[in-house]
């Protein structure tokens, strides 16, 4: 998929009153088990440099293109019967209404604390994206300390799988999607 390098996206869905939106950074926190009181709970990019380059040697790395998005935490939660929340990289939240997430063992059943990291960015066709780079907790397991290539394995398997497979049976879905 192309995406525009010149264009980040703007907000996205509908900003949640600061009481809400600090019961919600609280419990992201606490599912991330992140000890700072402030400050965004997602990973922190590495800048490729040409002295990385032993480090590649020594171990496996995973390596991406850089994307100029923004940066969103998603989480899901059945509240409402079913609702995503994006938070920014200054902890401010958005929600997606109606926006749901099928789960693999019960398609009519949805994620609840399921939490991503990824980027929105405006692809080619300008619509909205979301790149997901990690899976961070999934049904309310904390997945942070697992290897990161069985993370997005069951990244793969537990969200994207299920995903594509609602969107395939319901096409109002995939028109009505945020992102």
């Amino acid at each position: 998929m192309a995406y525009s390098l010149n264009q980040r996206p703007d907000k996205i869905g509908v900003r949640l009153d600061d009481k809400y939106a600090n019961s919600l950074s609280l419990r992201i926190k606490e599912l991330l088990r992140y000890k700072h009181e402030e400050g965004f709970p997602g990973s922190q990019p590495v800048h490729f440099e040409s002295g990385h380059v032993e480090l590649l040697e020594k171990e496996n790395y995973y390596v991406r293109d850089k994307s100029d998005g923004k940066r969103y935490i998603m989480f899901f939660t059945t509240v409402d019967g079913g609702t995503a929340f994006m938070m920014d990289e200054s902890c401010q939240f958005r929600t997606l209404a109606g926006f749901k997430l099928p789960l693999r063992s019960n398609p009519n059943q949805m994620h609840n604390e399921t939490m991503m990291d990824g980027e929105v960015i405006i692809d080619t066709d300008n619509n909205k994206r979301y790149l997901i780079f990690d899976l961070m907790v999934l049904n309310g397991i904390t997945l942070i300390e697992r290897p990161y290539n069985k993370r997005l394995g069951m990244l793969k398997a537990d969200v994207l799988e299920p995903l594509n497979a609602e969107l395939e049976k319901n096409m109002g879905m995939k028109t009505n999607l945020p992102l």
